[in-house]
């Protein structure tokens, strides 16, 4: 037994190198060895196969290390009145920016985005990184197919070219709709989750409508008890499942739905048969309650 539990913490441990390994492999990074006073400039890049009419990102750095001299937009000027995109470099840490045009940007051939240039305020390693919120073609859908690249020189040198950038996983940011890639590559994004995210999260509030039959129609179908389209229903205050009756023309038929509190401010009480009944022994006990009372005086004469 020792010996297999021995055994057993070996290949444990295996697989998690293996697995640290394979994640590293696939995270880029971009890091930065400067000395006190070196210029660094920092180009974030794009290749998209359509125009790009909106975009929303940030570029991330360490102020203890890095001092901002300026900035250039896609176009690539420094100078803010040539600008196209709206950007703020005056947040600690942060260059935020973002533009919408209707009639697009073209980002076909590794082009930049933004530049950001540095001043080193001290010898030491440091991280550039990225996270982009936002990004519409023309046809307002998202991109499926995009590839980031960035270029760092330092005094003039490269020093990266064309590398992944660097992607920042811990941003306190709003992570907008846009699905990132570790490596800067759509191919290693799933670029569906976000769609499948919103579909889920629609189906959790609205009630399934694909069934068009009318719930008070008799049917002993399984499909139809599950039917949630028909307003009439009873349903529970916290919204739980309930076995609720159906009144109408025809014989009444259980099923089953699943209502939000808002549900509840549509239901019509006085639809509920049962309400009925007891409104009726309630008004019943009162008419004998009354004649009891009306008759005892002329019992007692």
């Amino acid at each position: 037994m020792k010996r297999f539990l021995s055994v057993l913490m070996a290949l444990v441990v295996l697989m998690s190198v293996a697995v640290i390994s394979v994640s590293a492999a696939k995270s880029a990074e971009t890091k930065v060895s400067v000395n006190k006073g070196d210029e660094v400039v920092y180009t974030l890049k794009l290749t998209v196969p359509e125009k790009v009419v909106g975009c929303d990102f940030s570029v991330y750095y360490d102020s203890s290390a890095l001092q901002i001299q300026g900035v250039a937009d896609f176009t690539g000027s420094y100078n803010e009145d040539d600008w196209r995109a709206v950007i703020n470099p005056d947040i600690k840490d942060e260059v935020i920016g973002n533009w919408s045009i209707l009639n697009g940007v073209k980002f076909t051939d590794n082009n930049p985005v933004v530049s950001v240039k540095f001043k080193a305020m001290k010898a030491t390693e440091t991280h550039i990184s990225y996270y982009v919120r936002y990004l519409y073609p023309e046809s307002l859908q998202m991109f499926t197919e995009y590839k980031f690249t960035c270029d760092v020189t330092v005094n003039g040198k490269e020093v990266v070219e064309d590398a992944a950038p660097e992607l920042n996983v811990d941003t306190k940011q709003p992570h907008g709709q846009f699905v990132n890639s570790v490596t800067g590559d759509s191919d290693d994004a799933d670029v569906n989750t976000a769609k499948k995210e919103e579909e889920v999260a629609e189906d959790d509030v609205v009630a399934d409508n694909s069934n068009d039959k009318p719930v008070n129609k008799k049917d002993n179908d399984k499909d139809d008890k599950n039917d949630k389209n028909d307003k009439d229903v009873v349903v529970d205050a916290d919204g739980d499942d309930s076995t609720s009756i159906i009144g109408g023309a025809d014989e009444p038929t259980d099923i089953k739905v699943t209502s939000t509190p808002s549900q509840l401010e549509d239901f019509n009480i006085f639809q509920s048969v049962w309400l009925w009944v007891i409104v009726g022994v309630v008004l019943a006990g009162a008419a004998i309650a009354i004649v009891f009372v009306l008759k005892k005086p002329k019992e007692n004469k």
